[in-house]
């Protein structure tokens, strides 16, 4: 309650409960009363000269700057944590709170305006540069499933989109595609969907995500930082252009003599990969079940004992061997035209 505070002491419309120092031991935990209305009390707060609309636009406003200003977010706002005092948005239950690095807050921006601009390729840039993977990434799948989510909102005006579904639904097809998001993400997108539902409580015309990228718009370049960073990359493509014509002599050299390697990694999916072991397997069983059958018929021609109806009792196993090999592999094959 302190930091948030401390954070949101120049935003006139924030506030949250004050700390009683006095009374507050490392077991109890004491504070002020707040004694304002609930925020979803629309008709009591528009009878008291409230405009509803004004309300949501701050209350989307000051979430918006704790998520990108100040990376200290409440993860939980729904109308029992949210009420109006003497003309400020009150935030209670600070219990539990969302942390947000610089990264993660540059991050956010570049993936808000990837979801205005339905750029499926930054997204995906995003999601692999947050996400933790948690086997083998299907990059194929992901890139398809972001597209494909894109599509569906790509129709729709800024203001209807929903960005929190869309947030919940990020995180659901990063984890079908082997990828394993923050937690910090998580409750921001639980967040944002709360806050969302409450905005349609109480100024359903307000739109966060509209909000948010005004925000996002607004953000002032510092362009000291931005001259510095410049600098050093044009100063290291420098060094790299002077190093080439040397690097790219080497590189014909070897090449003249033989000496070059190209090594080329597949990235992509696995699918064909699995489809091509499955088809070589198949191959082997072909040939290790037309052996059997072959060496049995050479085992018939000979004396050997014991003999079973006048034919080898190994060549027996043989033929019995190899008529099961042969009927499960054209079970499998049958089964896989029937899946395609």
């Amino acid at each position: 309650m302190r930091l948030f505070s401390e954070l949101n002491r120049d935003v006139a419309y924030m506030a949250c409960p004050r700390v009683e120092q006095s009374l507050t031991t490392s077991r109890v935990l004491v504070m002020e009363y707040v004694d304002g209305v609930p925020i979803d009390q629309t008709d009591a707060l528009t009878g008291l000269g409230y405009d509803m609309g004004d309300i949501g636009r701050k209350l989307a406003a000051g979430y918006v700057r704790q998520i990108l200003d100040d990376g200290f977010f409440h993860a939980d706002p729904h109308p029992g944590n949210l009420r109006i005092r003497e003309g400020r948005i009150v935030w209670l239950d600070l219990g539990m709170m969302g942390k947000l690095s610089a990264y993660d807050r540059q991050m956010i921006r570049e993936a808000a305006l990837a979801v205005v601009r339905r750029d499926a390729e930054a997204l995906e840039r995003f999601l692999l540069a947050v996400g933790r993977p948690s086997g083998e990434s299907n990059h194929s799948r992901l890139y398809g499933d972001i597209d494909e989510l894109l599509a569906r909102y790509g129709d729709m005006p800024l203001g209807e989109l929903n960005i929190g579904r869309i947030l919940g639904e990020f995180v659901t097809l990063a984890r079908a595609s082997g990828i394993r998001m923050p937690p910090a993400y998580t409750m921001l997108g639980r967040g944002v969907m709360t806050l969302e539902g409450v905005l349609q409580r109480i100024s359903p015309e307000t739109s966060f995500v509209a909000i948010l990228a005004g925000h996002i718009a607004g953000d002032a370049v510092d362009w000291e930082k931005e001259i510095q960073h410049i600098g050093r990359a044009l100063v290291h493509s420098g060094r790299k252009s002077v190093e080439l014509p040397g690097q790219l002599s080497d590189l014909i050299r070897r090449t003249l003599k033989g000496q070059t390697r190209l090594n080329v990694e597949i990235a992509a999916s696995n699918e064909p990969l699995h489809a091509l072991n499955a088809m070589v397997n198949r191959i082997v069983i072909a040939l290790l079940d037309a052996a059997m059958l072959l060496g049995s018929c050479l085992l018939c021609t000979t004396a050997m004992q014991p003999r079973i109806l006048d034919i080898p009792l190994l060549g027996v196993a043989g033929f019995a061997g190899a008529s099961v090999l042969g009927v499960w592999l054209i079970v499998q094959i049958l089964r896989k035209r029937r899946l395609r």
